[in-house]
């Protein structure tokens, strides 16, 4: 694995290619945009509405609006249109269609690495949102005020560093002690070395790095020192980020995180492994001495988890 700021090697793709940087994959599927200029902090522009029209009588179109009326007819709780289509379809969708009213059981809507420029004020109808995701979604800009009619809306993963990023990984983790009656007081940033984290594929390395620094959720206890207190009752939920740049070059990171879900029926249920294997492991003595005081037959101090389904 390598440090967080260098890519994670230098290698010859599955495709023969050589590079000496990741290819951002995203000419075929999103337009670019130059709104937000980070590099510089001065004489920035006004930022203003975009006003692409959308062409509805596309075949992209008409696919998008089978796909809302397939997952509202089956009540579906996850939705993510994109990857029932193909970067061409993608580009040509530049807002959504006012029927995603109908989406009323949807709790988790994906859109990540969409070329949408608006939202419809018709998404404040779905009452089951939970979770939005326009994540790498460069060109848009704004959220109507309409979302706020989703009453269970708690979370929402959108690209604030756009302009001077090709994208991250946010990964959130759930941490339990193992025992009903003990605790687990981790040291910050999670473990000495930090939170380690490898992406694995059937070639091979996907990307990886490792010392990267957690964040955790405002209701995760912490003790003394800043670490993470992990207690039998809640256990403690902490998110990391793992850059694009620690993706092996010639990986495109919206297709890594694709790979990174597991494949589903028409119906949203779980038909196999994820293609991609994600492993995300903290080293800390304080796990070692946890498990010989329960005793654990497993060994050392390090406590990992992966994105794989349980038979």
């Amino acid at each position: 694995m390598a440090n967080e700021a260098e890519p994670a090697s230098r290698r010859t793709d599955r495709h023969g290619n050589r590079s000496d940087s990741a290819t951002n994959g995203t000419a075929s599927r999103q337009d670019t945009c130059s709104c937000f200029d980070q590099r510089r902090v001065s004489n920035r522009r006004r930022v203003s509405f975009r006003h692409e029209r959308q062409d509805t009588s596309s075949p992209a179109w008409q696919h998008l609006l089978a796909l809302i009326e397939e997952a509202a007819a089956d009540g579906r709780e996850v939705f993510r249109p994109l990857m029932e289509m193909s970067p061409e379809d993608r580009r040509q969708i530049v807002t959504l269609p006012p029927s995603i009213a109908k989406l009323t059981a949807v709790k988790q809507f994906t859109l990540y690495g969409s070329n949408l420029v608006r939202i419809p004020a018709e998404i404040g109808a779905m009452s089951s949102l939970q979770e939005f995701t326009p994540y790498t979604s460069y060109r848009l800009h704004w959220f109507p005020y309409e979302m706020t009619r989703c009453p269970n809306l708690k979370r929402s993963t959108v690209s604030t560093w756009a302009a001077k990023d090709p994208g991250q990984f946010t990964i959130g983790l759930l941490l339990g002690p193992g025992a009903r009656d003990r605790t687990l007081d981790l040291s910050a940033p999670l473990g000495p070395q930090g939170v380690a984290v490898e992406i694995e594929g059937p070639d091979g390395l996907v990307g990886g790095a490792h010392g990267l620094p957690i964040t955790r959720d405002d209701d995760t206890p912490s003790a003394a020192g800043g670490t993470v207190h992990v207690g039998p009752e809640g256990g403690a939920s902490v998110q990391l980020t793992l850059p694009a740049g620690a993706l092996c070059p010639g990986f495109d990171g919206f297709a890594v995180q694709q790979r990174l879900m597991s494949p589903t029926d028409s119906r949203n249920t779980i038909i196999g492994q994820p293609p991609y294997r994600l492993t995300v492991s903290i080293s800390d003595p304080a796990i070692g001495a946890l498990r010989r005081q329960v005793g654990s037959t497993v060994p050392g101090d390090v406590l990992a988890t992966d994105n794989r389904m349980p038979h």
